[in-house]
């Protein structure tokens, strides 16, 4: 009995051992922020908007695994005053590694919000592995803009992008 209890230990032992081998470690999250797309454009135009908005990802070094990143949440928010109930959304998360797509997320798509300059962020959680220096994160928004009567006056497609992430 003694020793089949031994075995049972041991066995647990090196199960949990070897789990903790095969399983990356992570450090504390890296936050990184993206900058706005075609921003220099002339008023009206969706790169006019981009910076209405903040876009960002968090992501974690991988023990084991230097030339990768890991990614457990983006986040998207409106930055400006929201004076005519104005609605926005993430209507697209796409994620490029090496070359590849490797998320295209359009689950906020139909999510449309009303805040504006508050701490609120529309969140999308997953897990993906970036290879460092070859990446793409972008984040498309929809920005609906409504005229005092509430009616919608404009419709603009703001983007937001990290590349190349190290």
């Amino acid at each position: 009995m003694i020793k089949k209890t031994k075995v049972i230990v041991l066995q647990i032992i090196l199960l949990t051992s070897f789990v903790f081998l095969m399983s990356p470690l992570k450090g504390n999250a890296i936050i990184f922020d993206t900058v706005g797309v075609n921003t220099g454009c002339s008023y009206p135009c969706g790169g006019y908007y981009a910076n209405h908005f903040k876009a960002r990802l968090y992501a974690f070094h991988i023990t084991g695994l230097p030339s990768y990143y890991e990614t457990s949440l983006y986040q998207g928010t409106l930055t400006h005053s929201n004076q005519m109930g104005d609605q926005w959304a993430i209507i697209r998360l796409q994620v490029h590694s090496d070359g590849y797509l490797i998320k295209d997320d359009t689950s906020k798509a139909n999510s449309l919000r009303t805040e504006g300059n508050s701490d609120y962020y529309q969140t999308i959680y997953s897990t993906e592995r970036l290879l460092k220096g070859n990446n793409r994160v972008q984040f498309s928004f929809v920005y609906k803009l409504r005229d005092q009567s509430g009616q919608i006056k404009e419709i603009w497609y703001p983007i937001r992008r990290a590349n190349n992430i190290s």
